[in-house]
């Protein structure tokens, strides 16, 4: 009996609640015995605005230009009355009412008017994504249930199944058929560019033709968005390697006269100089990027760039100019680097920036015969000395630290420790199942294990964060990867400060942490190969 009271008294509430329309510059007037009432405006629960009564009880709040729903309560935060702002022409307030519903706990109230929101403007995402939301965090058990309805009804709209899309990736459960369904719905919106960023960087095996379809649709609608370079990461990965695509080409370059941002002028002007295609141009875009905000991260990558067109246009006095501006502020280390400045000072007759960079060639490829001879004859060594003084600089770039040891799970979920490689140099590959670029990094590793096929004293461990050893598995078979593999390595990950996969590690046979790679790169396979090496004749 007491129970029905109770409830009987909830229903009375909720009942009692208005949802009063005011005029644009009128008052929103009310008679209470509290001391002060609170305002929530425009359904900002993280700000509130305090009234006080004038006389006899009476309070009162002057609507603003800014009002749109303003929410009266208590100083308890007892609901008391939700008012809506009359204009001309102006949408109802259906997604506003619901917020402030869903706030208050109301949920039938709050349900009712998402739908609302969403069946008034089917366009308008952020109504539905909100709704499966709200079911999501209050009502869990009619989650799937609201989403199935809803893409039945709306087979065809973009936010109903992308947001569906993004439910069923949080919960590991298969979506790759709601991104097939979406990408052909092409439209100038942001849950559409989202949608062929996870198409580009999360869903395996999507049809060639469907992705390549949206990314140029891409090109030619979201330069402007900032996320807009990681189109381009995907431009240069997949094209670079490629035939140059000219079609490609001429729309990037009309992106270079949009308002784009400092990166993705700087992938393009790079994709540009690796093609020798529109130089000028491109030399001029890297040149104005001298000093911007991402000059501190990119400023390395920019001077090697612009060094490179002077050196392919036989100016040698500005490349030479650029590379050492380079050497100087960065002290990049990479192999495309050292070869440039290798052959600048050759061509300037540098001996000493040309031994050193000769040198730091050969740490990613002894067999360099060219760059083996050019060293020797310039230092005046024999190949004995030249390979002493190799070995002496991967001693000094050796970060030479314990990796102490962890408890890791496998795929079978058999838990062994990493000791267990004890005595032996280990390659560890941190990836995930989503990563384009670990994608990458895997082929070149699984070429790389077959060549050490007979060597006993190395592991290739691969370690991902993911918790859903059933999807690794599957990733696993079909990109070939038969490395020891383990998963649930987030807290390992976090333990190692890794921030991004793909990540390189590779230990010692004492257990030490010698060198250490983030991110892919064509060079990467040199650079880790004569580092093993290294480690197994140590």
């Amino acid at each position: 009996m007491k129970r029905i009271f109770t409830l009987m008294l909830i229903i009375q509430a909720i009942a009692l609640i208005a949802e009063t329309t005011v005029g644009e510059g009128k008052f929103i007037k009310t008679v209470s015995n509290e001391e002060s009432l609170f305002i929530y405006r425009n359904s900002n629960f993280f700000d509130r605005e305090v009234i006080y009564p004038e006389k006899n009880n009476s309070f009162k709040y002057k609507i603003l230009k800014e009002d749109t729903v303003l929410t009266l309560t208590t100083p308890a935060d007892s609901l008391i009355e939700i008012y809506s702002v009359k204009r001309k022409n102006d949408k109802p307030k259906y997604l506003y009412y619901a917020d402030n519903y869903g706030f208050f706990k109301i949920m039938a109230k709050a349900g009712e008017n998402y739908k609302k929101a969403f069946e008034f403007d089917k366009k308008d995402y952020s109504a539905y994504g909100r709704m499966i939301d709200f079911y999501s965090e209050n009502i869990p058990d009619s989650l799937d249930g609201i989403m199935e309805k809803y893409l039945n009804e709306n087979p065809d709209n973009l936010g109903v199944l992308f947001k569906n899309s993004k439910v069923k990736r949080a919960m590991n459960m298969e979506y790759k058929d709601l991104i097939e369904r979406a990408l052909p719905l092409k439209e100038a919106s942001s849950d559409y560019f989202d949608v062929i960023l996870t198409a580009l960087y999360e869903v395996n095996g999507l049809n060639d033709t469907l992705l390549k379809s949206a990314l140029d649709y891409a090109v030619e609608n979201f330069y402007a968005y900032d996320d807009f370079i990681f189109i381009m990461y995907y431009i240069m990965d997949n094209y670079n390697s490629l035939m140059f695509d000219t079609i490609m080409a001429g729309r990037l370059s009309y992106d270079l006269s949009q308002p784009v941002n400092d990166e993705v002028k700087f992938y393009i002007s790079t994709y540009f100089i690796d093609n020798k295609y529109m130089e000028n141009e491109a030399l001029s875009n890297m040149k104005g990027l001298i000093g911007s905000e991402i000059y501190p991260d990119y400023g390395e990558y920019i001077l090697y760039s612009i060094a490179k067109v002077h050196l392919s246009m036989n100016e040698g006095d500005s490349a030479y100019a650029y590379i050492t501006k380079a050497s100087e502020e960065f002290n990049p280390q990479s192999y495309d680097f050292q070869k440039m400045k290798f052959e600048i000072a050759v061509l300037k007759n540098d001996t000493v920036n040309a031994i050193d960079s000769g040198v730091r060639i050969l740490t990613y490829d002894r067999n360099d015969k060219d760059v083996f001879g050019k060293v020797v004859a310039l230092s005046k060594s024999n190949a004995k000395t030249v390979n002493k003084k190799i070995d002496e600089y991967l001693d000094e770039e050796s970060e030479n630290r314990v990796f102490e040891d962890y408890t890791l799970t496998s795929l079978n979920d058999k838990e062994s420790k990493f000791s267990k490689y004890k005595n032996k140099v280990v390659l560890i590959d941190f990836f995930a199942t989503w990563c384009g670029p670990c994608k990458m990094e895997i082929k070149d590793l699984v070429l790389m294990k077959k060549e050490y096929s007979k060597e006993k004293k190395i592991a290739f461990v691969a370690v991902s964060s993911e918790d859903d050893a059933e999807l690794i598995k599957e990733f696993a078979k079909n990109m070939s990867f038969d490395f020891d593999i383990y998963y649930n390595g987030g807290p390992l990950m976090n333990r190692e400060s890794i921030k991004g996969v793909p990540t390189i590690y590779l230990i010692d046979k004492k257990g030490r942490v010698c060198y250490s790679r983030v991110g892919y790169s064509e060079e990467n396979d040199k650079y880790i190969k004569t580092r093993i090496d290294y480690l197994l004749k140590k």
